[in-house]
């Protein structure tokens, strides 16, 4: 049972997360919610949690684990109660801070999903030879040969290639822009498609590359139909997305021997942690060749 005590801070709270803090109405009831179910963990036992102790708050996280709830899940938890004792803390309601040492469970990155170089081959040779297909190619050329995003492909103008010293111009997250170099492949692919297939797109003058058939720029959901399509037709039966290619683009490159900072460069990754997820892929790709190849396995 809550005290009226707390329920009244938890008021003034509200207010200082939507006002003070600028949060999203969903974000503070979020933050809100988390607190309360902290509170009422600990009043179970007849505990203030303005006493509590920062094993106190351990043993809440494992409860949590207990409870089977995911890392993301309990790092959330782990951040509201955090801000609330900050908050405590600002408005002189408490005097010392027992998250300040806590931090929250890593979370287990998934290793991502990749096609081999024949499946990503066999993808690309599958497209259709209409104006459809020609723009489809060119599409799936662009992805593996950069490590695209689908938005930064959704993105792509006329003159974010520069075709003499074979790079592209990517706009990405945050709109930072990076040089990635493009191979022959997917340059041919583009220039098939904006010779002989783009004009059949254009309904007004537009700087996109990649057109619907309505003459607007191609949308996420359309590069996903169109990875969908030609991966069901070249017989693949796993989960593939657009994100797949870039995986794979990444991967690929560091089965090659690229260093992991060249990687990091082109993916756009701020930092070389996130690029990190594919050294166990190439690990993993090791393993498999090792334990294929080696007479002594």
């Amino acid at each position: 049972m809550l005290s009226e005590q707390l329920k009244t801070e938890m008021k003034y709270y509200r207010s200082f997360l939507l006002t003070d803090r600028n949060c999203a109405k969903g974000t503070t009831e979020c933050y809100i919610s988390d607190v309360l179910q902290f509170a009422e963990y600990f009043s179970i036992n007849h505990a203030n949690i303005k006493k509590l102790l920062s094993s106190d708050i351990e043993n809440y996280i494992m409860e949590l684990k207990k409870a089977h709830l995911t890392s993301k899940s309990i790092g959330r938890k782990l951040s509201s109660i955090k801000n609330y004792y900050l908050f405590l803390l600002t408005e002189d309601l408490m005097d010392y801070n027992p998250t300040e040492n806590i931090s929250a469970p890593k979370s287990i990155k998934k290793i991502p999903y990749v096609l081999s170089k024949e499946e990503i081959m066999t993808v690309i040779n599958c497209t259709d030879e209409d104006f459809y297909g020609i723009r489809d190619k060119a599409i799936l050329e662009i992805m593996y040969a950069c490590g695209i995003r689908v938005s930064e492909v959704c993105n792509l103008e006329l003159n974010c290639i520069d075709y003499e010293n074979s790079f592209i111009r990517i706009t990405g997250k945050g709109l930072k822009e990076r040089i990635v170099p493009i191979g022959k492949h997917a340059i041919n692919a583009i220039n098939n498609y904006i010779s002989e297939s783009r004009n059949h797109f254009v309904k007004a003058q537009t700087s996109y590359i990649f057109l619907n058939r309505l003459g607007g720029k191609l949308s996420r959901m359309g590069i996903w139909n169109i990875v969908r399509k030609y991966s069901i037709k070249a017989g693949i039966n796993k989960d593939i997305h657009p994100h797949t290619f870039r995986h794979s683009f990444a991967t690929h490159l560091l089965e090659g021997g690229a260093d992991l900072r060249s990687v990091q460069e082109m993916l756009g990754h701020s930092s070389i942690l996130t690029t990190e997820i594919y050294t166990h892929i190439n690990t993993r790709y090791l393993r498999e060749t090792y334990d294929k190849c080696h007479p002594r396995n």
